[in-house]
């Protein structure tokens, strides 16, 4: 049964669960919150094979029943799967079992991603993290998903700065790279797929009390439309029962689309209702 009231991050994270099915098989791993509770939500509703993949007391390990806030020096035993070790991480990632949903700071219209430099590589005007494993992902991984939490002409550009992880396009094709091309992308004002002939990013649906021309003037290049713009799913009441009370208590999701002092405020508060035993994460 579906619901009628939530919240944006819960809507978001129903539609990162519902990526995976029951016959998938696989270890996962997500840069955000939203993406961690979304893998969980999935293994607990609709993909009980797979794994989701973090450090855990000093080591790495695949985990089960996982859930928000994730303590890795204190990870309880029945949560472990099995712990590994580097060498198979790799094997997983060349094998097309490791996937993973990342945020990048640039995407553009084919769904190239930088996570790199933003600027003139020369003297560009903002370092990040540098490219880690976007490469490789994108390269090897059968199914990659971008989580934006922020959609503006800043993120969603007409040419990324830096290719830190290839998209569709004439990159791809001139390379013949056959996997690990993003199969979607969300962020805070809908979910977008690719054109299988183009190449180019297109409008899969839009969140609910999100307009379409909200998402047109924050996107710095033209997006591709298929009929009617479908509004997305919103989340089953079994699908907020599990974030709200069992992965995510806390409302750690929330701290996804939050900056600065707003961040730092929440971040307290959750910090102060975890040692007082209270829940406010669903408010």
């Amino acid at each position: 049964m579906n619901a009628t009231k939530y919240s944006l991050e819960e809507q978001i994270i129903s539609q990162i669960a519902r990526c995976f099915k029951s016959d998938d098989a696989m270890a996962v791993n997500a840069t955000t919150m939203c993406g961690l509770t979304g893998i969980a939500l999935a293994q607990r509703l609709y993909a009980p094979g797979i794994l989701i993949q973090r450090e855990a007391n000093g080591r790495t390990a695949h985990l089960s029943n996982f859930h928000l806030p994730y303590e890795p020096s204190n990870v309880p035993e029945d949560s472990l799967e099995v712990y590994t070790e580097n060498e198979r991480i790799w094997e997983l990632v060349f094998g097309a079992k490791w996937n993973i949903i990342m945020q990048p700071v640039q995407i553009d219209q084919f769904g190239n991603a930088n996570l790199s430099i933003v600027g003139d590589k020369r003297k560009p005007d903002k370092v990040f993290v540098g490219s880690r494993g976007f490469p490789d992902n994108t390269v090897y991984c059968e199914r990659v998903y971008y989580f934006i939490p922020e959609h503006t002409k800043r993120v969603f550009v007409d040419q990324v700065d830096f290719i830190s992880g290839v998209g569709h396009g004439p990159v791809r094709k001139e390379i013949r790279i056959e996997k690990g091309a993003p199969n979607l992308v969300l962020s805070n004002f809908g979910v977008f797929d690719f054109e299988e002939s183009t190449g180019r990013m297109r409008i899969k649906s839009i969140h609910t009390g999100v307009e379409l021309q909200d998402v047109m003037q924050n996107t710095d290049f033209e997006l591709l439309i298929s009929g009617t713009v479908q509004e997305s799913d919103s989340p089953t009441e079994d699908e907020l029962r599990l974030i709200r009370d069992d992965i995510d208590p806390f409302g750690m999701r929330r701290l996804d689309f939050l900056k600065g002092e707003a961040y730092s405020k929440l971040a307290e508060q959750i910090r102060q209702e975890r040692e007082s035993g209270s829940k406010t994460g669903h408010l």
